[in-house]
Parts: C-alpha cells; sequence; structure tokens
C-alpha cells in the first residue's frame, strides 16, 4: 500500500507499507450482490485472524489445530474481508527497520493528585499523524484503511457492494473513527466511492472515560474484591479520569493499567474477558500457525505478530473517546452496539452510559424505548432495545469474545438486526 496515494488530502507520510487481508466471497450464491463485511479486531494491535479462525470466519481452528468448516459464519449471507490493522498488527507491516522494545516505565504510585471533575469538550481531529511510519491517532488509522479499500476494490470490484464494518474491543474505536471519514468523504465526493450502510461493535472499548466506572462496582457485585479494593479501584479510577479531561493520555493510562493491576493482583488473576473463566486466559494462539502457512499466502516477509512499534506510537490514542463520532454516524447508517453478559473489562454496564448519551437526535427516544427479550423456539438469547438506525444487543452467555461464545445466536443476531439480506 503506498500511502501517497491518498484519499483527497496531503500526503500523511512517504513510508509505504504492506497491509495483510484475507477476502471470502459470499457462500451463498444465490444471493445478489451479496455485501461485504469487514472485520477489525481490537488490541490495539491484535491481528484480525483472531476473529477469523475464533469467531466469525468459514474457518475455525479447534483445540488439536485442525481445520474445520464453520457454519455459524457470517459469510455464509455476505461476503467477508479480514484486515490486520492498523499497521504492525499480524502481517500488517512497514518496510522500515524496527527498532529495539522501548523499555516499560514504571507506574507511578497517584498517592496525592487532587481530582477534578470538569472535563472540557472533545474535539474531531482530523488530520491524521504518524511517526516513522507508524499511526498515532485514528485518523491516520482511518486513512490507511480507506486507501487500502479503494485498492481493494480495485482488485475485486464485484466486492463494491453494500458495506459493513464490523469487529470487537479496541475495534470499538477504529470503526466510529473509520464510518466517520468514509461517510464524510463520499458526501464531499457527492456520491457513494464507498458504499457504507452499517457498523456492528461487539464489546466495544469506545468511550474509556464512562466505561471504566463501572469496573469497580462490576467486580464488587460479582465478590471478586472486597469493599476496600474497590474503593482504591474507584480511586484509581476517578484519576484516569482526572487526566482524561486534562487531555494528559499518558498518565490517564497509566493510572488505568495500576487499577487493572490491582484487580489482577487481589482477584489471583482473574480473567477480564470472562468473569466465568476464572483465572483461565483467554487464548487464540494463531501466530505459529499463520508463519507455517505464510508462503501458501504470498506473504513474501515480515513475522507474524505485534510489531513493537506499534503499542507505543498509538500509546496516546487508548485514553481518547470515539463516542464524539458516533451521531454523526448514526444519523446516517444503521449502528449495531452489543455487549456479551459476561464481559467485565468493556460489557453491559460499562457500555451503558456512553450508549444512552450518544448526542444524535433520536437519543431521549432511544432511551425510553422498550427493552425486549430476544426468544426463538422457547430460548432467550438476550434482550435488545432500539430505534431508528441504533440498536443495542445484550447478549447472554458470552464474555468478551461474543461471536466464540454464542456463535448461533452472533449469526442470528447480524442478519437480523444489520444486514438487510435480498436475494
Amino acid at each position: 500500500m503506498d500511502r501517497n496515494v491518498a484519499h483527497g488530502g496531503d500526503h500523511p507520510t512517504n513510508y509505504t507499507a504492506e497491509t495483510f487481508f484475507w477476502y471470502f466471497p459470499c457462500q451463498d450464491k444465490s444471493i445478489d450482490s451479496p455485501p461485504l463485511i469487514i472485520w477489525l479486531q481490537g488490541g490495539p494491535g491484535s491481528s484480525s485472524m483472531i476473529g477469523l479462525f475464533y469467531e466469525v470466519g468459514p474457518i475455525k481452528i479447534t483445540k488439536d489445530k485442525r481445520f474445520i468448516r464453520n457454519f455459524n459464519t457470517w459469510n455464509s449471507k455476505a461476503s467477508m474481508l479480514f484486515i490486520d490493522n492498523p499497521i504492525g498488527a499480524g502481517f500488517s507491516h512497514l518496510g522500515t527497520k524496527i527498532v529495539g522494545i522501548p523499555e516499560k516505565e514504571p507506574l507511578p504510585t497517584f498517592e496525592n493528585v487532587n481530582i477534578t471533575n470538569s472535563c472540557l469538550n472533545e474535539e474531531i481531529q482530523d488530520n491524521p499523524t504518524f511517526n516513522d511510519g507508524y499511526p498515532t491517532n485514528q485518523a491516520a488509522v482511518a486513512h490507511d484503511l480507506i486507501v487500502f479499500l479503494g485498492r481493494f476494490y480495485k482488485i475485486f470490484p464485484e466486492a463494491n457492494t453494500t458495506l459493513y464494518l464490523t469487529g470487537e474491543s479496541y475495534a470499538g474505536k477504529y470503526i466510529p473513527s473509520l464510518a466517520y471519514r468514509i461517510l464524510r468523504l463520499n458526501e464531499k465526493r457527492g456520491y457513494e466511492s464507498y458504499p457504507l450502510k452499517g457498523i456492528a461493535i461487539g464489546d466495544g472499548f469506545t468511550d474509556p472515560l464512562t466505561q471504566i466506572k463501572a469496573h469497580a462496582d462490576q467486580a464488587l457485585a460479582l465478590g471478586l474484591v472486597s469493599n476496600r479494593i474497590a474503593t482504591e479501584m474507584k480511586r484509581l479510577t476517578n484519576i484516569s479520569i482526572h487526566f482524561m479531561c486534562r487531555h494528559e493520555w499518558k498518565p490517564a493510562l497509566q493510572a488505568r493499567l495500576r487499577m487493572y493491576d490491582l484487580f489482577n493482583n487481589c482477584t489471583g488473576g482473574i480473567n477480564w474477558y470472562d468473569a466465568r473463566k476464572g483465572s483461565a486466559k483467554s487464548s487464540h494462539p494463531v501466530a505459529k500457525m499463520m508463519e507455517s502457512i505464510k508462503v501458501s499466502l504470498n506473504v513474501p516477509n515480515g513475522i507474524f505478530g505485534q510489531d513493537v512499534n506499534l503499542y507505543p506510537n498509538i500509546e496516546l490514542d487508548i485514553m481518547q473517546s470515539a463516542a464524539i463520532y458516533l451521531p454523526y454516524v448514526v444519523d446516517r447508517i444503521k449502528v449495531l452496539l452489543y455487549q456479551g453478559q459476561f464481559d467485565l473489562r468493556d460489557g453491559v454496564l460499562g457500555s451503558t452510559e456512553y450508549i444512552e448519551n450518544i448526542g444524535w437526535k433520536y437519543r431521549k427516544q432511544f432511551n425510553q424505548a422498550d427493552r425486549k427479550v430476544w426468544e426463538s423456539d422457547g430460548k432467550v438469547f438476550g434482550y435488545v432495545k432500539e430505534f431508528q438506525n441504533l440498536v443495542r444487543v445484550e447478549m447472554l452467555g458470552a464474555g468478551h469474545y461474543a461471536p466464540e461464545d454464542q456463535p448461533v445466536v452472533s449469526k442470528k443476531m447480524v442478519e437480523k438486526y444489520l444486514l438487510p439480506i435480498k436475494k
């Protein structure tokens, strides 16, 4: 991908980059001009091969490392495109020399911080910024994806149909930002060069300031921490919020990480992503498999994994909100936001405040809409609230990786609430 072929602005960087993707045409050949679903993983820096092989792709990896068909893939009614994003994730990389791993800074103690409660209004930053070729903000990540998608359509023109952006976790920031910029670009050009019709975000880390408020209350309610530890978690959370309000992103992140360390130490390392798993960690070991087949995939060079330069360059973006993009987006296209019942990190409780405060024209009507039981054949799948373009699904029996935990329900959800399939 030559970044100098930009989407209408100044050249943001002189670096070239190679973006790895895996494209699957729609399995149902009876669907005329099937929609295209893009899947983006979180992290920041996780490979979208996790979504492909463990969640929504047409191929699954079993525990004994065999490939099998996934009969609950989202690919059955739509074409799917899995992208390693941003540059530095998976097989997506720069052609420049990688420097050594930066030393981690010790986390501060935050014993004597005076907390203020007033926050400055966020402003959308449209200028993509890069450091040594790596994106450092959401505008830069979106820029690379838009350039890539334009090249992809030239190679696969049949895929230039209705477009949907999906993903989970930190993609809760990529997707609103990318959707906003695609819609703005289409309006500027006066035609749909990128025919975006909807987005879906699963357990998204979208609005750090509101989402981190839930951690202490959730941990206390589930009996994972004592009242004293919950109080200390709240103190660290408030310190993080204090720095976010001042746009001091690094100390805000450090306070959040200090709060996570406290939780991990006091609980014996309980899984943040699924409270049911105890201390068992979520594991999606795709690296060795991808390295073993990269020649067959025409990957010319590069090592699969997370480039050590990716995280330090995107670090100051982590505590910034992407909810600012949602009012513009939900006024124009379908927005599906879903959370797993057992996700402590970005689940139901943590997502409620920012979802109910999206500043769009139907905010009041959405908040007053009935929360309905979603069931089929006598089985309850979860709960749904919807009004106009906004749909929220709270999925039972699922953690952070909801499509992995509830593959049948996740497929039904996407086909029912996001994709208008027409034969």
